[in-house]
This record gives C-alpha cells, structure tokens and sequence, in this order.
C-alpha cells in the first residue's frame, strides 16, 4: 500500500509540476539538514513557514533560498501555435422541393358530429349480482 501511495505521488508530482523545479528538491533536502544543523529544534513545518510564508529577509544565505523550489519564477512563457486554414467549401446536393398534396372533403360535416364521436362520456357498467 505504502509502495502505491509512493508510486501515485510520484506520478502526481511529475505531471502537475515543471521538471526544472522537480530537479530542486535535492536543494531543498540539503537546505533543511543545515538549518537543521543551525537549529536542532527546527522541524519541517517551520522550516516550510520560514522559506515559503514568512518575507524573506536579505541574511547571509538568501541566494540559497531563492534556490529553493518553487521559490522564483525562471524562463517562463506560453508558446502558441496556430495553423491558418484556407477555406472550407462545402459542396452540398441539391435537396428537391417536396410537393404535399392534401385531400379536401367535399362533404359538410358539423365539427360536433366528429367531436362527439372521438369525446364520449364515461359509462357505467351495471351491476353484477
């Protein structure tokens, strides 16, 4: 599972982000070990709040954060690329003009005739003993 969890991460981390700053976590690890090395009590969590939430300080290792992953922006720019087409002539058929032909009843009909016989009124059905 741990070895899963380890592949997955993985994955994640080379897809979502650029290989250039990938390439920096070793300067990072190296980073911690001498802060470390400074302040023995210092854990991850400050060290991740000292670099990357807090201002930072022009000190003596300031260049060696701005290393740091993540930390400054390098070489960055969108590249678009865009293929001109001619123009697209659609050649269509013909379509034939439909001609409907509809048959008139000569016949007078009274509409009531025709409604009263589709629209009937509910019946009863008789009783059975």
């Amino acid at each position: 599972m741990k070895g899963i969890a380890i592949l997955l991460f993985t994955v994640y981390i080379f897809g979502a982000t650029d290989l250039h700053q990938v390439l920096r976590l070793p300067l990072l690890v190296s980073h911690y070990q001498k802060h470390r090395h400074e302040l023995p009590s210092l854990s991850i969590s400050q060290f991740l709040k000292i670099h990357y939430v807090d201002a930072q300080p022009f000190d003596k290792d300031y260049a060696d954060d701005m290393r740091l992953p993540f930390k400054a922006p390098k070489d960055h720019c969108i590249s678009v690329v865009t293929i001109l087409t001619g123009p697209v002539l659609l050649h269509l058929p013909s379509t034939e003009k439909i001609v409907n032909t509809y048959t008139v009843v000569e016949e007078d009909i009274p509409p009531y005739v025709i409604i009263r016989s589709i629209f009937q009124p509910p019946r009863v059905s008789p009783l059975r003993a």
